[in-house]
């Protein structure tokens, strides 16, 4: 699995998560994507396409994270997450909290 990347495309933040770099640093990542956040980015794009599974701390960091965006005025955006996930969102009662994108989507930074 590739790691997690971090990057802001036009004042949107993208992370991209992966299992294994969550395994060794969801504080780091949290903090990373902090700093790019108030340095600007106000709208996140959760890219969950290379993510197998949601764990507790996972989906407790996604929601800092949404807390974070929209005390900003901005959103949150997932993206690509397989059905195992999309379940987990769904069966803890989250997935409407996020604007939820499945496919192939070239205007992945655009979250508007």
């Amino acid at each position: 699995m590739q790691p997690t990347m971090l990057e802001t495309r036009g004042g949107t933040c993208v992370v991209t998560l992966a299992d294994d770099s969550l395994l060794h640093g969801l504080t780091e990542i949290k903090t990373r994507l902090a700093d790019m956040m108030r340095s600007g980015g106000a709208d996140l794009v959760l890219d969950l396409s290379r993510l197998d599974r949601l764990s507790s701390a996972t989906l407790a960091a996604m929601l800092w994270a949404r807390r974070t965006c929209y005390a900003r005025g901005g959103r949150v955006v997932v993206r690509n997450p397989n059905r195992r996930c999309r379940e987990v969102l769904t069966r803890t009662g989250v997935a409407g909290l996020f604007v939820i994108r499945t496919g192939n989507y070239e205007r992945a930074a655009s979250v508007r």
